[in-house]
């Protein structure tokens, strides 16, 4: 836990001093505030890096809760349906990108697509699409939205 310690406490004004609460932080004075960063980083930090390998499957839904996803693509062509990008957002609040990507290398034999929700779109109006053998997308929500950052 990060400590802050100041001298201001014989000041009225910094007695005073409050923090306004923003996204998923609800706290009102700075060392709270603080504490709450931490505990809300330490929870996300355990899924950055970890990708979840559902099994091979012509559909595999996109959770909410997904930040990095491996595909199976060795028997067919599978498909993504996305979660609402608002949805997706509001679970992940801090800016990270959702990556998809073929860990089996056989993208170039049988493509993966992401599926939009609802009335999403994407932004660039293209459907981005693996079709090169351990290719990835890289997609960030933008209000209803999906903004694809990057297909390999």
């Amino acid at each position: 836990m990060v400590q802050v310690s100041t001298n201001l406490t014989t000041r009225e004004s910094a007695r005073r001093e409050r923090f306004e609460p923003s996204g998923n932080i609800s706290a009102t004075n700075v060392q709270t505030a603080i504490q709450q960063v931490d505990t809300e980083a330490a929870g996300k930090q355990a899924q950055v890096g970890t990708a979840r390998l559902p099994a091979a499957a012509a559909s595999v839904p996109i959770l909410t809760s997904d930040i990095e996803v491996g595909i199976d693509a060795t028997s067919s062509a599978v498909g993504c349906p996305l979660p609402s990008a608002t949805a997706w957002a509001a679970a992940n609040p801090n800016g990270l990108e959702l990556t998809i990507f073929d860990y089996k290398g056989q993208a170039a034999a049988h493509n993966i697509t992401p599926s939009l929700n609802g009335g999403d779109t994407f932004v660039q109006g293209i459907v981005p699409v693996i079709k090169t053998a351990y290719g990835q997308i890289k997609l960030r929500p933008v209000g209803a939205s999906w903004y694809v950052r990057g297909i390999n």
